[in-house]
Parts: structure tokens; C-alpha cells; sequence
């Protein structure tokens, strides 16, 4: 019997069809790459993204000071970098438990020490190179900077305890009931608390504000007035009035003012997709407007270099944002100021950090 057999001929029509695709994808390709060489490439974006480095300092940074000429972050761990430059270096906190948070009063650093299930928190205060424990106060879950002293906060599910550490160390409570604290402000004659619910004076006394300032993320200072974060707003105090501009960065979480030596007066606001800055006025410390990292000179991102932040760091949610400008800390980098970024990344956490004056200053990990 003559047997008929179809498969060869089945196999090549499918040969010649694959053929085919891969013809249509290369011819696909070369038009892209002729369209390339009188038009902005289409990979331009691709091509201008710097490689990243592998992280020196990884995990969420919920803390991040200058003291006495080097820099000092906690993520569960203390660490420290000596004249701003260098590697970062692990500190022992003397004990085996965890640095959940880093302050300071201006001179002396403190540090929040929790065991490993973030319970039992104990403040210590560096005295030379002596960690001392803070006595007469004890369960502490938050801890924040000052002027001449830190705040720590006691208790839980919106019905905190506000307390002032003073060098001796002297322990003060300040205001009870409080909700979720969210940070401070240190000015040269006063400080301020910030809870979820208000902001407060040292002494814990209620600063009445407008009945928009609602929901508050975070709160930072020039130095004279204090500026308060929303989900929508940024909001000035200057001791007497309020004011308040919007801003456009979804799900802010972390605040940080940029002034002083760096030339620059900027509030930077970070969230869900970098960060985005408020310009502030010089002379008189008045909100004016919202912009994004790059757009112009006054940004702390020079505009040449906006493409690449738009390629790196924006890609990221910014869980906290630090500006540093003190010159002892600066001065090692041959920069008038540093940025650092607590970025939450797909595969690890970590620190990113960005030097204006460098070779090549670009947004990168540390």
C-alpha cells in the first residue's frame, strides 16, 4: 500500500510562516533604528540611566542626623560615617539589641534601642564614647530631635505620651492622649512636635491651626518657621499665622528642608514616587510654588541631570528624604550639600544618596 504522508509539508508551511514573523520583527527593528538617526532615539531614556551600585546600607532608614562632624543613620541597626565621606560603618550601641532611631539635641546623639520584637525601648545618649542609659523613662517608640533636647514618646494606638530628654539627663512629660507622632522641628529658640493629629510647642502646649490642617505626615524648619505636611499641603507657621500651598506628591511621607550654605531654599517632599520640592522665599520664609526635582536652577537637582533622577530615583517610592548641609560634614565631599533617600526597592531597601558637586551627580545607591 502507498502511504501518503502530509507532516513534511505541514512542517514546512510552519517554517515559512516563523520565517516570516522573524522577517516582519527585523524589518520592524531596522525602521526603528533609521528612524533613530533623525529623531531622539527611542532608548534615549534607557541610555542616559546610570548603573546602580550594590548597596553599601540597605533597609528602611527611619533616621538620619549630623553630629559632631559625621553622619549617623538607624535601621535597626547604627551606623555611622565619620566627616560625611567614607564607608558606612556599623556602631555598637552597647548591647545586643536593636537602634530602632537616631537624634540629637544639636551636640549630643541618642539613640532608641528596642529588642527584637520592637519592644522594651530604652534611650541611650553617646558621652564620649560612653552609651548612658536614660533613666526615668522606659517603653519609648519613638524618638525625634530638638534643640537642646530630643522628644521621646511613650504608649500606643493613638494615645501617646510626649516627653522632653534634657543633657543630665533630665526626663519631662510633656502632653498625654496624643496621636501618632510624626516628628519635630528644631529652631534656634524653640521646638515643635508633630503628631498625626497637631503640632505642639517644647513645653506640649497645642498650636492652634486652621481647621484644613488635617491628617499631618510630617514637619520640618528653616530655622524661624516651621513647615507642616498633608497628604495635599504643605503648611507655614511663622509663629503667629498660618499659610499653605499645595503640592502634588502622592502619599507624602517624608519631609526635609534644603538651605542654608546649599544656596538652595527648597522643601523636599518624598512618597509613593520620589520627591517633588516647595520653593520657599529668601528673605521672608512665605510658600511659593510646587515643583518637580530639575525643572529649573532653583531645584536641588541641576536641570541637566533631570532625566536621570526621572530614570532612578523617581522610579521608587522615597519612604524619607534627608537634606545635610553642615559644613563639617560637607566640606569632605567638596559639595555644599548632600542629599540621601530612604528607598523602598523591589529586591532590598536601602540608602541612595545624591553629591550636586560630584564628577557625575547623579541619584545612586550608597
Amino acid at each position: 500500500m502507498k502511504r501518503t504522508d502530509t507532516a513534511p509539508a505541514g512542517r514546512k508551511a510552519e517554517s515559512r510562516n516563523t520565517y516570516y514573523r522573524i522577517g516582519l520583527a527585523a524589518a520592524a527593528l531596522g525602521a526603528l533604528i533609521l528612524m533613530s538617526c533623525s529623531q531622539d532615539p527611542i532608548f534615549a531614556a534607557i541610555e542616559k540611566e546610570v548603573k546602580l551600585k550594590e548597596p553599601s546600607l540597605r533597609g528602611d532608614i527611619t533616621s538620619f542626623v549630623a553630629v559632631d562632624g559625621s553622619l549617623y543613620a538607624a535601621n535597626g541597626f547604627l551606623y555611622k560615617r565619620t566627616g560625611g565621606a567614607g564607608d558606612w560603618e556599623s556602631v555598637s550601641t552597647g548591647g545586643g539589641d536593636r537602634c530602632a532611631m537616631v537624634a540629637t539635641d544639636g551636640t549630643h546623639l541618642y539613640i532608641l534601642c528596642t529588642d527584637y520584637d520592637g519592644e522594651n525601648g530604652v534611650v541611650r545618649r553617646l558621652n564620649g564614647e560612653t552609651w548612658e542609659t536614660v533613666t526615668d523613662i522606659s517603653d519609648v517608640v519613638y524618638l525625634s530631635s530638638g534643640s537642646g533636647g530630643v522628644f521621646a514618646f511613650t504608649g500606643s494606638d493613638d494615645s501617646y505620651t510626649a516627653h522632653r530628654i534634657t543633657v543630665s539627663p533630665a526626663v519631662t512629660a510633656l502632653a498625654s492622649g496624643l496621636s501618632t507622632p510624626v516628628g519635630s522641628a528644631a529652631l534656634a529658640v524653640s521646638d515643635y512636635f508633630a503628631t498625626t493629629g497637631g503640632v505642639y510647642t517644647a513645653a506640649g502646649a497645642l498650636v492652634v491651626g486652621p481647621e484644613s490642617l488635617t491628617g499631618i505626615r510630617g514637619i520640618t524648619t528653616n530655622g524661624t518657621d516651621i513647615y507642616v505636611m498633608t497628604k495635599g499641603d504643605l503648611y507655614r507657621y511663622n509663629g503667629t499665622t498660618w499659610s499653605n500651598t499645595g503640592h502634588s506628591v502622592t502619599e507624602p511621607s517624608g519631609i526635609a528642608w534644603l538651605g542654608g550654605s546649599s544656596g538652595k531654599n527648597l522643601i523636599l517632599i518624598s512618597g509613593a514616587s520620589g520627591f517633588g520640592e516647595v520653593v520657599v522665599d529668601s528673605a521672608t520664609g512665605a510658600l511659593q510654588s510646587f515643583q518637580n526635582p530639575g525643572d529649573n536652577d532653583s531645584s536641588s537637582i541641576p536641570p541637566a541631570h533631570k532625566t536621570q533622577y526621572e530614570n532612578s530615583l523617581d522610579k521608587w517610592a522615597v519612604y524619607r528624604i534627608f537634606a545635610v548641609t553642615s559644613d563639617t560634614v560637607t566640606n569632605s565631599l567638596h559639595t555644599p550639600y548632600a542629599l540621601y533617600a530612604s528607598v523602598a526597592d523591589p529586591n532590598y531597601n536601602g540608602l541612595w544618596s545624591f553629591y550636586p558637586s560630584a564628577d557625575s551627580p547623579n541619584w545612586n545607591r550608597e
